[in-house]
């Protein structure tokens, strides 16, 4: 059926996006998606793939990722679903959904060739029109999207796993799929995908990208050192880049690349491919002399493969023993002493030993720029062929730990280090009880303290605090750790937190204990009382050095951190602390990092928050407009369109920032472009539409107006699609109220019939909700001061039927602007209100209500957002009307109580005006209150008085209200129960009845 409404309606926005959403989730039904590609599905949604239209583009697409898994190659060909993708595609560039879900589609489409197994033939067809292309052009354009970088570079990886579309794909797309490795690093799918297409691109895609690469390499490997299937997959990768084959060259090896692939191998010593392909990777670069010269001189390479040996008895095909032998001659004299025969124990007293002099590699160390490739004499070519025979007759029984390895001013997963007696004795190996924190505690406080001559004790802190955040992870361990003892006595959480800030302030330049100590930290400020001891103990001050940092990821943690915390603090420890300045200086020194800009607006906006606490005066944000604060976040929304959450911190921080009159001139000024670009990016968000309206309507005051024209048409868009959320509905009337009128310049805007049709259906939707009533009546009073917009109230019908309804359930009145705008009206409107009734007290006539708008063609997306004509000058004689106001009253009343019902006009559904015949409506229905016998008198208007059949006049409408209120009946559970309960005697007959009316009804 619904596949039918697309085929039967394809101009009708609403139901061919509704349609699609339909058919993306039957796909979750195995026998559902094959109904979709038999019954003409494919063909539709490869048609909507083709709009004009972005946002149905994308939901097309969306829908064809989800079905196509139910479609065989042949289907897929003939109902041309590539080609869809790919037009698609190249219709929006700019669109960041449809280019998400196209890359999306590519993946799906190119799934069934792999599931089917017999040709490549989509692939193939996606590669010849250019899909790779495309895919990488969006990345390169939505860089800073993680689901951009995702989506793509799975779509990629899957085009060219078969050799024949290989060399093309990776020509197009491996410097993209870099790129976009390099801007998620953090993110498992992007390096998971990332990896294997550097893995596949190596084989037949050239090698000038294998210096930049193998950077990506070892940064993810060390990122990723306890997920084994990444370990796998990046070790993989460096098997395939580190011999450029067609210069017959090796990559160097530097000592600290070494130690990335060597505590890999130690943190999956049980998984055999990661062993197998770490070796194989080992055994490569032994083909270049200066690399044999750096592998000799570690003095745990041996025991590290000897102990791989040890574990997986079955050997690596030789490749083990062929890398010990290649080792320089001191290395392999080492080795022969160790045991003598295949079958003897490894002596491992040199296996744990405290490593103190080694410097793990530093990110800037792993990033740093290649000293470039090393050719290969002929000598080690000749070894690359005939390989070595020799077999080392050695074994190695030990169960190595997995501990952690640190040193100078970095943090990185290694082997254990400090005192391992101290790490053995008092904090490893415990259970899941509450003593594990007091353990820790006793520990960094006490036995690790370099103030107490602890040897070493640095590297055992870094463990110590990096358990502390791990019991932060879960909830029963953190509230063990921080949820105080279950005696409401919180000392000791607070001990944790002056312990933290303590080892912040004693080892400023560890970063894994810099930034462990601000993930703790966050962690605490779900309690009250611990966000006030972090500002009392100093944490403001550590929180706001560490987003000084160099070093992006700290100074995100801090920024995160301070977010958090700093509704625990007042404005003048804030001002003490430098807090605003540590905040806008990461964001200046961190341009081109999201994480840095997302959490520096979050920052921002919680720091303002202050203010508004506080209620004194605003300093705080004086301050930070000052510093250029918001010109920083309006430059990070535009630098970060495509992300979500940029867009929804940095409104939320601008807005915040803009509510005291000071600052709300230049905040405007710098960031209402970047609120437009947000809102219009995010539509569909309902937070970001919150934000965006509220600044739009604060910016209104005092910030000039020539953004009003722009912003307007995004206005009613939000009020359209978020038609049914309260909420969003009153701010967009508010803000709607503001941008009407242009003081400056003495010009109202002007209002089409679509638009009005909005505001009337905003005032239907939430008719009890009076806020979202005086704002629209406001708004359309200033619509008024137009005589062009005049002659477009005076056409609809509804309008006057509408403020009417209103004012019928708000009794209190809107302080005389619904009088206002219904004396301003056209003469031919207030004749149709003036013969209602004759005085405020009197009944109205509503004989017009509910008529079927059969003509009415509701407003489309493609309408809501179409260019403005412009403003409309306000003549003098309205320009006194703006300032006087008008003091003639109507004295009408409506005292009607409306129901909840609905107007439907051809295809289409929408809340609307109420209908019927109003004697029969307000004699036999309405004016009831909430007892039985309300459901028995409209039901017996329903079956009696109404029926058509008795000669009822206007009978379809009346029945309209009618069914519409036992529908509400059914909203709430007492009134559900007066009209289906039963009588409270268990007979039903009563409930049958409504049931056997409801189908005639229908009928």
């Amino acid at each position: 059926t619904i596949v039918a409404q697309m085929t039967l309606y394809p101009n009708n926005d609403r139901i061919v996006e509704d349609s699609c959403a339909i058919l993306r989730e039957s796909a979750e039904f195995d026998l559902l998606r094959r109904t979709v590609c038999r019954c003409g599905g494919l063909d539709q949604l490869a048609d909507v793939a083709g709009s004009q239209n972005g946002l149905l583009a994308s939901a097309a697409l969306r829908a064809l990722s989800a079905v196509v898994s139910g479609a065989t190659s042949s289907d897929l060909l003939s109902s041309r679903a590539c080609e869809a993708v790919v037009g698609a595609m190249e219709l929006h560039p700019d669109d960041v959904a449809v280019q998400v879900w196209g890359a999306n589609a590519t993946w799906s489409l190119s799934a069934v060739d792999d599931v089917e197994k017999v040709d490549d033939v989509l692939k193939e067809l996606l590669v010849g029109l250019g899909c790779a292309d495309l895919i990488a052009r969006a990345m390169d354009r939505f860089v800073a999207c993680e689901t951009m970088q995702e989506k793509g570079i799975g779509a990629v990886w899957s085009l060219a796993r078969p050799a024949k579309t290989k060399r093309r794909v990776g020509s197009a797309a491996v410097g993209s799929v870099i790129n976009g490795l390099a801007a998620f690093p953090g993110s498992c799918q992007v390096v998971k995908f990332g990896l294997g297409c550097l893995k596949c691109f190596s084989i037949d895609s050239g090698t000038g990208w294998f210096d930049e690469a193998i950077e990506l390499v070892y940064s993810c490997l060390w990122l990723h050192l306890n997920n084994p299937a990444l370990s796998q997959m990046g070790l993989a990768a460096l098997c395939n880049i580190t011999i450029k084959r067609e210069y017959k060259e090796v990559l160097r090896i530097s000592e600290d690349e070494l130690e990335i692939v060597l505590q890999v191998m130690l943190a999956h010593r049980n998984i055999r491919v990661v062993q197998s392909n770490a070796i194989q990777a080992l055994k490569n670069f032994t083909f270049s002399q200066s690399n044999l010269e750096v592998l000799g001189k570690d003095e745990h390479l041996v025991d590290t493969v000897l102990a791989a040996r040890s574990v997986h008895r079955q050997g690596f095909q030789g490749r083990d023993e062929e890398l010990l032998m290649s080792l320089p001659p001191w290395q392999r004299k080492t080795t022969s002493g160790i045991c003598s025969n295949r079958t003897g124990h490894l002596d491992d007293s040199s296996l744990g030993k405290s490593r103190s002099n080694f410097s793990l590699p530093s990110s800037a160390a792993a990033a740093r720029s290649r000293p470039g490739a090393v050719a290969v004499p002929s000598s080690e070519e000749s070894s690359v062929k005939k390989g070595n025979n020799t077999s080392l007759q050695l074994s190695y029984n030990s169960e190595l730990g997995s501990a952690y390895s640190h040193s100078g001013d970095e943090s990185r997963p290694g082997a254990v280090m400090g005192n391992p007696s101290l790490l053995q004795d008092k904090i490893l190996h415990f259970g899941g009880s509450r003593d594990v924190a007091d353990r820790i505690m006793q520990f960094i406080a006490v036995e690790a303290d370099p103030r107490n001559g602890a040897d070493g004790s640095k590297y055992s802190v870094e463990v110590a605090v990096g358990m502390l955040r791990s019991m932060c992870g879960a909830y029963h361990t953190k509230m063990e750790l921080l949820g105080g003892d279950g005696t409401n006595d919180m000392r000791k959480a607070e001990n944790v937190v002056d312990t933290i800030v303590a080892q912040m302030t004693l080892y400023p330049n560890n970063d894994r204990i810099v930034e462990d100590s601000c993930a703790i930290l966050r962690e605490s400020a779900e309690f009250d009382l611990l966000r006030r001891t972090v500002c009392r103990c100093g944490g403001l001050d550590q929180l706001a050095d560490v987003a000084g940092s160099q070093n992006g990821l700290l100074a995100s943690a801090a920024l995160r951190a301070l977010s958090a915390v700093v509704s625990g603090a007042t404005s003048s420890d804030l001002l003490s602390s430098r807090a605003c300045e540590a905040v806008v200086g990461a964001m200046e020194l961190h341009p081109d990092d999201v994480a840095v800009q997302v959490w520096g607006a979050n920052a921002t906006w919680s720091l303002s928050a202050v203010d508004d606490v506080e209620k004194v005066d605003d300093v705080l944000k004086e301050l930070l407009v000052g510093l250029g604060c918001a010109d920083l976040i309006a430059r990070a929304m535009d630098r970060f369109v495509a992300c979500e959450t940029m867009q929804e911190k940095g409104i939320g921080a601008v807005w915040s920032l803009a509510r005291p009159a000071k600052t709300k001139r230049r905040v405007g000024s710098a960031a209402v472009g970047s609120v437009i670009n947000g809102l219009a990016a995010f539509p569909g968000s309902c937070q970001v539409v919150k934000f965006g309206l509220g600044c739009l309507k604060c910016f209104s005051i005092d910030s000039g107006t020539g953004w009003f024209d722009e912003a307007i048409e995004l206005v009613y868009s939000c009020l359209w699609l978020h038609l049914n959320n309260p909420a969003l509905s009153q701010m967009g009337l508010a803000a709607l109220c503001n941008i009407t009128i242009k003081r400056e310049y003495k010009e109202v805007l002007r209002i089409s019939e679509d638009e009005l049709e909005i505001v009337l259906q905003v005032m239907l939707a939430h008719r009890n909700i009076r806020v979202v009533q005086s704002n629209a009546i406001q708004a359309l009073k200033n619509f008024t001061f137009s005589q062009s917009n005049l002659e477009v109230l005076g056409k609809d019908e509804h309008l006057v039927d509408t403020v009417l309804a209103a004012r019928s359930v708000h009794r209190q009145g809107f302080q005389g602007r619904d009088e206002e705008l219904l004396m301003s009206l056209p003469p031919w409107q207030r004749k149709t209100t003036s013969g209602i009734c004759s005085n405020r007290t009197g009944h109205l006539d509503d004989s017009s209500l509910g008529k079927s708008r059969s003509n009415f063609s509701l407003p489309s997306s493609a309408a809501a957002a179409r260019s403005r004509p412009g403003a409309v000058a306000v003549p003098s004689s309205e320009e006194s009307s703006v300032k006087k106001g008008n003091n003639t009253s109507l004295q009408l009343s409506y005292n009607s109580e409306l129901g909840s019902a609905y107007s439907h006009s051809g295809d289409e559904s929408r809340p609307g005006a109420v209908m019927g015949n109003p004697s029969l409506l307000q004699d036999k229905i309405l004016h009831f209150g909430g007892s039985r016998d309300v459901a028995d008198r409209i039901m017996q208007f329903i079956a009696v008085e109404a029926d058509p059949r008795n000669g009822a006049d206007g009978s379809k409408y009346s029945v309209e209200v009618a069914v519409g209120m036992l529908r509400s009946m059914c909203g709430a559970y007492h009134t559900k129960m007066e009209l289906l309960g039963g009588d409270g005697t268990n007979d039903m007959r009563k409930a049958e009845n409504v049931v056997d009316t409801i189908v005639a009804q229908m009928t």
